[in-house]
């Protein structure tokens, strides 16, 4: 597990708080923990675990950046959606 990408996330949450935060990783749209519930809950795909905190596996979703129906299907559903650079 890469902390490095979790902690990015959680520094991206902070400061886009209320949002879905997205982080882009080259061609893909990656969400963690709280926010992966939500996105595979609106756009019916499948969470997978990235590591753990502790014994409690981190949820992930991730989709092609290629396809901005799944962002519209996101802001639809009435949530605002933050798309961040993973690098950043």
């Amino acid at each position: 597990m890469s902390s490095t990408m979790i902690q990015r996330f959680r520094k991206a949450k902070q400061d886009h708080p209320g949002s879905i935060v997205l982080l882009a990783f080259g061609d893909f749209l990656e969400t963690f923990e709280e926010d992966a519930i939500k996105v595979a809950d609106t756009l019916g795909c499948r969470v997978t675990r990235y590591g753990r905190r502790g014994y409690i596996p981190i949820a992930m979703v991730g989709f092609t950046a290629h396809c901005p129906l799944y962002v519209k299907r996101l802001i639809d559903a009435g949530f605002q959606v933050e798309i961040v650079d993973s690098r950043a």
